[in-house]
C-alpha cells in the first residue's frame, strides 16, 4: 500500500499531509477540516492554481495523482440556508386511526404524538419529557448537549464523535443537524432518565441509561423520531399526556411495541437500506443511498437531497 504526501497551505500556516493512497476524497476533506479547524473551503492544486474536484466522494487519493502536490486551501462561505438547501428527507405519514393502541388496564391508550419534519424531531420529541415549559425546546436541548460534550472530553472525544468535540458541537448547534444515539445518551445522563427508542421496522427497543428509575419513549421510523405517550384518549390535548413511566413496568414497553407494530403494518417507516436519494443542487446528477448521500454532502457541501419515489 502506497502513501500520498502533499503540502497544504492555509490561512493559519502550512500542513504536511501524509496518508495512505487508499484514502477517499471524503477522508481527506474530513482530515483537513479537523487539522485546520476550517469547515468550508475550496482546494486548488499547482501553479497556476487549478481547482481540485473532489465531488466524487469515493475517489481514492491514489487515483487522483496528488502525491507531491502543493495545495492551497481557501476558506469559503457556508452554503446558504434556504428551503431547497437542507439535507432533509420527508418522514413517513401516519394516519389518525393508526396513532394509538388501547391500554385497558390503565383505562387509556398508548399514543403516538407526531413531530414536525424539521431536522429537530428527536429534540422536540424528547422535550415532552425533559424540557416541559421551555418555549423553544429544540435549541435549548441542543445547547445542553453541546455543553455536556465539551465538559466530558474523556468520553466524547474524536474517536467517539468521528470529529473533534468542537467541530461536532458546532454542527450540533445548527438547526439542520439530526440527533441520534449520542444525543440520546447525553440527555439520559443530564436528566437522569432512561430513554427508550422503539424501532418501527424491527420492533426492537434501544435503551439508554438502564440504571435509571424512570423512562420515556420515542418511536424511530428510519429517519424520523416521534413521541410515545400515555393518554386517557387520543383526542385529549398533549398537555394532559403522561410522558414518564417506571422502568420496572414491563407493560410500558409491551404497549409501545404493540403501537410500533401497528405502525409498521401501515407502512410508517423508511427503509434507508433500500431508499434512493438524489442531490438537488443544479448541475449535480448525483444519486445513491442515504449513507453515500452523507459522504457526498461532506465532500461537496451540497445539502439539498430528496427521496426518489419507488415506482414499483
Amino acid at each position: 500500500m502506497g502513501m500520498v504526501r502533499m503540502r497544504v497551505r492555509h490561512p493559519n500556516g502550512t500542513l504536511q499531509v501524509q496518508v495512505e493512497d487508499s484514502w477517499t476524497a471524503v477522508q481527506l476533506l474530513e482530515h483537513l477540516r479537523s487539522e485546520t479547524g476550517i469547515q468550508y473551503f475550496t482546494l486548488k492544486e499547482g501553479f497556476p492554481p487549478k481547482a481540485l474536484d473532489l465531488s466524487d466522494s469515493g475517489t481514492t487519493l491514489g487515483s487522483l495523482g496528488l502525491n507531491g502536490s502543493a495545495i492551497t486551501l481557501t476558506p469559503a462561505d457556508p452554503p446558504a440556508e434556504t428551503a431547497d438547501q437542507v439535507f432533509s428527507l420527508r418522514a413517513p405519514e401516519a394516519k389518525p386511526d393508526n396513532l394509538s393502541v388501547r391500554w385497558p388496564e390503565m383505562d387509556g391508550c398508548m399514543v403516538l404524538r407526531v413531530m414536525a419534519d424539521d431536522n429537530s424531531c428527536l429534540f422536540t420529541a424528547l422535550s415532552g419529557s425533559l424540557a416541559t415549559g421551555i418555549k423553544d425546546p429544540a435549541p435549548y436541548l441542543r445547547n445542553q448537549i453541546a455543553e455536556y460534550i465539551l465538559a466530558h472530553p474523556e468520553t466524547y472525544n474524536k474517536a467517539t464523535l468521528e470529529k473533534t468535540p468542537e467541530q461536532y458541537v458546532r454542527n450540533l448547534r445548527g438547526k439542520d443537524f439530526w440527533g441520534g444515539s449520542i444525543e440520546i445518551s447525553v440527555l439520559s445522563d443530564i436528566y437522569d432518565i432512561q430513554i427508550v427508542a422503539v424501532d418501527v421496522k424491527t420492533n426492537q427497543t434501544f435503551k439508554h441509561g438502564e440504571d435509571k428509575s424512570e423512562q420515556c419513549l420515542v418511536l424511530y421510523s428510519g429517519i424520523h423520531y416521534d413521541r410515545i405517550v400515555f393518554a386517557c384518549s387520543p383526542d385529549y390535548p398533549p398537555d394532559a399526556d403522561i410522558t414518564r413511566f417506571p422502568v420496572d413496568d414491563e407493560s410500558v414497553i409491551e404497549h409501545a411495541r404493540e403501537l410500533a407494530e401497528k405502525l409498521r403494518q401501515s407502512g410508517y417507516f423508511t427503509d434507508t437500506n433500500t431508499m434512493v436519494v438524489q442531490c438537488l443542487v443544479p448541475g449535480c446528477d448525483w444519486l445513491g443511498d442515504v449513507k453515500s448521500a452523507n459522504d457526498h454532502s461532506k465532500a461537496t457541501g451540497h445539502q439539498a437531497f430528496d427521496e426518489i419515489p419507488d415506482s414499483s
